[in-house]
């Protein structure tokens, strides 16, 4: 398929990027617990990480594939977010992605895919990325980069920490099609070689049983299972009980949740912007409880509101950095 061309064609302006997210976008529809449809709102790992990570202040920039007919006014917002967006590449005759985030009753949910935009391949990554890529963020929601592709970041980014949200790598928001391809099929051979590249995964309990069929494990045990895959940290979010994180080292962390001082209104992109703020906060500070925290209180401030991915929703470092004062003031 050939490319249309790059939005944003200044690759000039993006030498500075130091965090690359790479996923799809979504023109997301939301079917709360009871039935009700609201939308469309601007979804998906890729948005909620990039905007979140853009307002809080880090240099990133975005890899995301796109049809002609996306809805400018949702991609109007990372601009207004500050995210660069010299890797938005669009495709003739290719869709948007669009989908239904559904919730039930149960706690569980489900993405019900509508249309998607074409999987992201090294050719869609800008040169001027490779050149300053310090983390590489796979805000993944069905497998849409593959191994292909990340061992060609790790060819071109000396030293570049790999995070992967394993929602989109078999967990609850991957199909059942892409599923079978990676964890059914071949024993697993090609889950394996993807884990295998990968520094920091995060995951909730849902996905973990999603990838490993196991529903009755301990969070270390989990964390575990992961680990023997290749990450050297597994992250586990438990939504109000906060996180788990385990390490290569068996050095264990119990984060509580940061409070939601002004009540939670909707936690869709919680885990999202919780994986991609602890992993850019870990990787300048070297300390996984100090990014953990931090995340924690990105989030806490994400869920006092609704409305999908926007920059108005998302917290700016000044924010978070008062929200994690006032929470470790009054613990």
């Amino acid at each position: 398929m050939t490319k249309l061309f790059r939005k944003n064609k200044r690759e000039c302006m993006s030498t500075n990027v130091e965090i690359v997210t790479l996923g799809y976008i979504f023109n997301e529809h939301i079917q709360a617990k009871d039935g009700t449809i609201s939308g469309p709102f601007l979804g998906g790992t890729e948005s909620f990480g990039s905007i979140g990570l853009a307002k809080a202040g880090y240099k990133i920039g975005a890899v995301t594939n796109i049809g002609p007919n996306t809805d400018r006014t949702l991609l109007a917002l990372f601009e207004q977010a500050g995210v660069d967006m010299t890797g938005f590449n669009t495709y003739p005759g290719a869709s948007e992605t669009k989908d239904l985030l559904c919730y039930f009753p149960d706690g569980t949910k489900e993405i019900k895919y509508l249309t998607r935009a074409p999987r992201i391949k090294p050719h869609d990554i800008p040169e001027s990325y490779l050149a300053s890529m310090k983390v590489c963020l796979l805000c993944l929601v069905d497998y849409e980069v593959d191994t292909t592709t990340v061992r060609y970041i790790l060819d071109r980014c000396e030293n570049v920490l790999i995070a992967a949200d394993l929602g989109g790598v078999g967990g609850a928001h991957s199909t059942d099609e892409w599923r079978d391809a990676y964890i059914v099929n071949d024993g697993g051979a090609k889950q394996k070689e993807l884990m295998a590249l990968i520094d920091i995964a995060k995951m909730s309990f849902e996905d973990y049983t999603c990838i490993t069929g196991n529903s009755n494990a301990s969070y270390k045990k989990a964390a575990q299972d992961i680990l023997k895959m290749g990450p050297q940290i597994v992250v586990i979010t438990l939504g109000g009980e906060g996180s788990y994180i385990l390490t290569q080292d068996e050095i264990e962390y119990k984060i509580p949740a940061v409070t939601a001082f002004n009540g939670v209104i909707d936690t869709t992109g919680a885990g999202d912007t919780y994986t991609c703020i602890f992993t850019a906060e870990y990787q300048q500070t070297k300390d996984i409880e100090k990014a953990a925290y931090f995340a924690g209180a990105a989030t806490s401030i994400l869920i006092e509101k609704s409305g999908g991915a926007s920059p108005e929703r998302c917290p700016s470092r000044e924010m978070i950095e008062e929200r994690l004062a006032r929470f470790l003031l009054n613990h």
